[in-house]
């Protein structure tokens, strides 16, 4: 029991070493769990914020600290103070951080729980031993509560009202203490008095001065509970106390009555105070939350020291002392009762009196060795099993949905499970013996606490991110640095719950609202990227600039659990594995490269060099290095390859170079994704899902600004479409069965069209390789494509029906048709000239009885081969030094050097192995 003899042993010390221990207490806390997921974008909780973010954004941007605004028109809804700390936030961090929003509420974290956490040891150190430690009990139990917790990451006034109360209960406390030591000297703590009218005159100046009311009732309510009324009426300084209380809740709106006291008697008196309407919830559907949820995870400590206080009461009456339950009482009563009785109800208005209750409850729970009580250890079990159904059932669909390693990867998935599993475990724990401390009993539910509310908070950030993935991967897309890339938000109809302020925050990138037909047209003119969130709005925009426009959806998360028809979105995404019933679409819009809106001039974005390379991407499905080499030393499978492409270029994989897949499950869809992205992917196996990061496809178009038919795939296999793109619009993607379409009636695809329909392949999701070398080379003529890639893929086929001689058949017949590929080169001129191919396979496979398998378990199956060079160039390409382990990763930063292009950097990111140029000396080809 070192706590206790600790505590013991300070005891006597000043209240402001315990007062400082607190501090520190409630910091850690506040180090551990709040601030780092404050520096990201979290799954907001509450739709108010958005209102006074953009306020705050309209404010600094006409410097002004006190005249609020929204759509650029006078209008005031809440008081100053939260507005004034917006500001400075944005002074502190910037406001495109999310800690701008919400820094405050880390502050009013630490006070609540240091404000509870001295409460309760300053009631509880002149008589028990165990001050300090309960003290330290109720501070960690106040920062781990869901009350105050889900509204922390909300850019609200709820946990700023919180601290006050907090402050305010303690100071009552003190106060409390103060006279049950000395009942006779109470003139002497006149300072008490003052310390609360003066709080309560600075409540009223976060919503409204409302709480100025309350809490000056609260205080009248605490004279007369403790006796002191008539005392307090007779007394000047008293007096003294209420009017400067008056004066400081006054003083926090002189500036807005001064400047614009017009707008501010409309806007602010008469509509957000007095007129405010009534809703459809009852009083008490509104108190609830209060009574249940937002007590957790030690609500069953508040119910079993009500339920003990009722017997209690019913045995011996009312205590003649009214101790610490008095000054507890007096900040409940008033709010309570005030907001029960309130036109509009929410149950967000109680919030702030959650510190009285965890100071009274965590002192009674105390006092009355409630780890030996069957009622209190119960009600404790009951609300960790909820606790844990709830946590679970979230965890749980997280590991059932399809991981999109974006915003949940798997690796942060286990350890949010692990720390939930944690935390329920030490809950559960702390519950069950009854032996030990009342006080060791909270300190592992608070451990356990701490626990769950980390994995809370790991989800809250994943499905936060989940949220604004799509804009920010557009963004990173696009070239230009944050200060020179103009982002505008659709505010058409100056919406209250425009979110356009918020997503500064969210986005990482300064965000403005445009609200007229002709502001919209401006900044699409521009290049900026343009928000939209109403179907209207787009449907206008597009009326007006269709053809010059590139839409990309957006995916959101589901504001509302049901559809038009009633069903559950929920039910339905569970059904289905699919996150799209809980997702809504936004757009981002962006004048396309070379169109003109309205007659006006295109967007100047540079794009890569005219004259430089192109690039074919040639793959070859799943074969192995050794009948490619094996067919060098024959001459049999791979002629023309060997005698006419291998001396104008580079070929790795059966020398001194190593050249390897780059992911760990040897299958086909894990290594395209590798191969078009140059990074490593979350994908384990061929159902893995489309491609999340960037691809070099997204990069020509979007970043590059080369058009999207000459940046092409056609593939044999239907999933080479997840690796191509990670969105639509970002290059020409034909794959599989699909019937291949141009823009105007090709009678040529057409043929091919109904030959594919025709033949069919006896393996499934594929069409035979002659068809897409068709498509391809006329492709090729028709558009002269910068980058294109072509994947065949009837050798993996054969090779997995173990039919070894049409697999070789099928390597005849490749070389054959690479042959065909250079001379449809050699016919386009200057094209031709200056194109350069890449050759590899996505794996390799087994020897042996195993040669129609790849996997992890066959290491052979790993290695791969690769070819680079220029058919038209008299000279092979040069390896980079120190050349000597070449991957997957490294084509893509190879293909972009060829381009002229800097390769993207990134972490674990390949690096380029050459510089293809076909302009060293020309030479004309010569067939075998």
């Amino acid at each position: 029991m070192m706590s206790l003899r600790l505590a013991r042993s300070i005891r006597h010390a000043p209240p402001r070493h315990a007062a400082l221990f607190m501090a520190g207490l409630g910091a850690a806390v506040v180090f551990l769990i709040y601030l780092p997921f404050m520096t990201q974008p979290m799954l907001r909780t509450t739709g108010d914020e958005k209102v006074y973010i953009a306020q705050a954004i309209e404010m600094a941007s006409a410097g002004t600290w006190f005249k609020q605004t929204l759509g650029q028109v006078p209008s005031y809804y809440k008081g100053p103070a939260h507005y004034i700390l917006l500001r400075a936030g944005f002074f502190l961090f910037g406001s495109t951080s999310p800690l701008a929003f919400v820094f405050m509420n880390a502050i009013a974290v630490l006070a609540s729980a240091s404000a509870v956490g001295y409460a309760v040891y300053r009631w509880r150190e002149r008589n028990l031993p165990d001050a300090l430690f309960a003290g330290s009990l109720a501070c960690a139990m106040m920062s781990l509560n869901t009350g105050l917790f889900s509204h922390a990451h909300a850019s609200q006034m709820e946990a700023e009202l919180i601290a006050i109360y907090a402050v305010m209960t303690a100071i009552m406390v003190g106060a409390a203490k103060s006279m049950e030591s000395h009942p006779y000297r109470w003139q002497t703590d006149v300072r008490y008095d003052y310390w609360l009218w003066i709080m309560a005159g600075i409540a009223g100046w976060f919503k409204s001065p409302v709480y100025s009311v309350l809490t000056g009732t609260s205080i009248l309510v605490w004279w007369t509970m403790s006796g002191q009324l008539a005392r307090k009426v007779r007394s000047l300084h008293s007096w003294v106390a209420i009017a400067t209380g008056i004066a400081v809740g006054v003083a926090g709106y002189v500036p807005a009555i001064a400047l614009d006291w017009k707008v501010f008697l409309k806007t602010f008196i008469q509509r957000e105070n007095l007129a405010k309407g009534g809703n459809e919830h009852s009083w008490l559907e509104s108190l609830v939350p209060l009574a249940t949820i937002f007590l957790f995870p030690f609500w069953g400590v508040v119910a079993s020291s009500v339920a003990r206080s009722l017997a209690k009461l019913a045995r011996r009456g009312f205590p003649r002392q009214p101790g610490i339950g008095a000054p507890c009482a007096a900040m409940i009563l008033p709010t309570v009762i005030f907001f029960a009785t309130f036109p509009f109800r929410s149950h967000i208005y109680y919030l702030p009196v959650i510190p009285a209750v965890y100071i009274w409850a965590t002192n009674t729970f105390l006092d009355r060795d409630s780890a030996r009580d069957r009622l209190a250890r119960a009600l404790l079990m009951a609300e960790t099993l909820l606790l844990a159904a709830a946590v679970f059932a979230v965890l749980a669909l997280l590991w059932w949905m399809p991981s999109d390693p974006r915003w949940m990867p798997t690796g942060k998935l286990v350890v949010a499970t692990v720390s939930a599993v944690t935390g329920v475990t030490l809950m559960v724990r702390a519950g069950r013996g009854r032996n030990q401390s009342t006080h060791w009993m909270l300190a592992g539910r608070i451990s356990g606490a701490a626990a769950v509310f980390l994995t809370i908070s790991m989800v809250m950030s994943a499905l936060g991110k989940a949220d604004i993935l799509d804009i920010r991967q557009y963004l990173d897309r696009t070239p230009g640095s944050p200060a020179t890339v103009e982002v505008r938000y659709v505010d058409s109809v100056r919406h209250t719950w425009s979110e356009w302020g918020l997503l500064n925050g969210l986005v990482g990138h300064d965000v403005r609202a445009v609200r007229s037909p002709a502001e919209i047209d401006a900044a699409i003119q521009r290049g900026a990227i343009v928000l939209v969130s109403r179907e209207a709005d787009l449907a206008a925009i597009k009326a007006r600039d269709d053809g010059a426009l590139r839409i990309t959806g957006w995916s959101r998360w589901q504001t509302h659990g049901r559809d038009t028809a009633g069903k559950s979105r929920f039910l339905d995404a569970v059904l289905n594995r699919s996150w799209k019933p809980l997702q809504r679409t936004n757009w981002i819009v962006q004048k396309k490269v070379g169109a003109a809106i309205n007659g006006q001039a295109a967007i100047d974005i540079p794009a890569i060099d005219k004259t430089s390379t192109n690039i074919i991407l040639l793959t070859w499905d799943g074969v192995r290095p050794q009948e490619f080499f094996n067919g060098h030393a024959g001459r049999t499978l791979l002629p023309y390859f060997w005698t006419q492409l291998a001396p104008r270029g580079i070929v790795l994989g059966d020398g001194a170079q190593i050249t390897t897949i780059a992911n760990s499950v040897v299958m086909s869809l894990p290594a395209y994704q590798s191969i078009l992205t140059g990074q490593a992917q979350w994908c384990f196996s061929n159902e893995c899902g489309g491609v999340t990061d960037q691809t070099i496809s997204d990069r020509l178009v979007f970043q590059e600004g080369v058009p999207p038919r000459k940046v092409a795939t056609i593939a044999s296999w239907s999933l080479i479409g997840s690796a191509a793109t990670s969105s639509s619009g970002s290059g020409f993607v034909n794959a599989g069965n699909t019937p291949v379409a141009d823009s105007d009636d090709d009678p040529v695809l057409s043929r091919i069209n109904e030959q594919q329909a025709l033949e069919k392949t006896p393996w499934a999701n594929a069409r035979y390789d002659k068809f897409t070398h068709q498509i391809a080379l006329h492709w090729l003529k028709k558009h002269k494509p910068r980058f294109m890639h072509i994947s065949l893929n009837d050798t993996d086929e054969y090779g997995h029906r173990g039919e070894f001689d049409n697999y070789a058949k099928a390597l005849r017949t490749n070389d054959h048709r690479l042959r065909e590929l250079v001379d449809t080169l050699a016919e386009t001129g200057d094209y031709g000239k200056n194109t350069c191919i890449i050759m590899t396979t996505d794996h390799g496979r087994g020897s042996g009885r195993n040669w129609t398998r790849h996997s992890n378990g066959q290491p052979l199956a790993a290695r791969i081969w690769m070819y680079l060079g220029c058919p038209f160039s008299a000279q092979a390409p040069r390896l980079s030094p120190d050349t000597d382990l070449v991957t997957h990763l490294d084509i893509r930063p190879t293909i972009e050097s060829s381009l002229g292009l800097e390769p993207r950097p990134c972490r674990y990111c390949g690096e380029s192995i050459t510089k293809l140029n076909p302009q060293s000396t020309v030479f004309a080809f010569g067939g075998n």
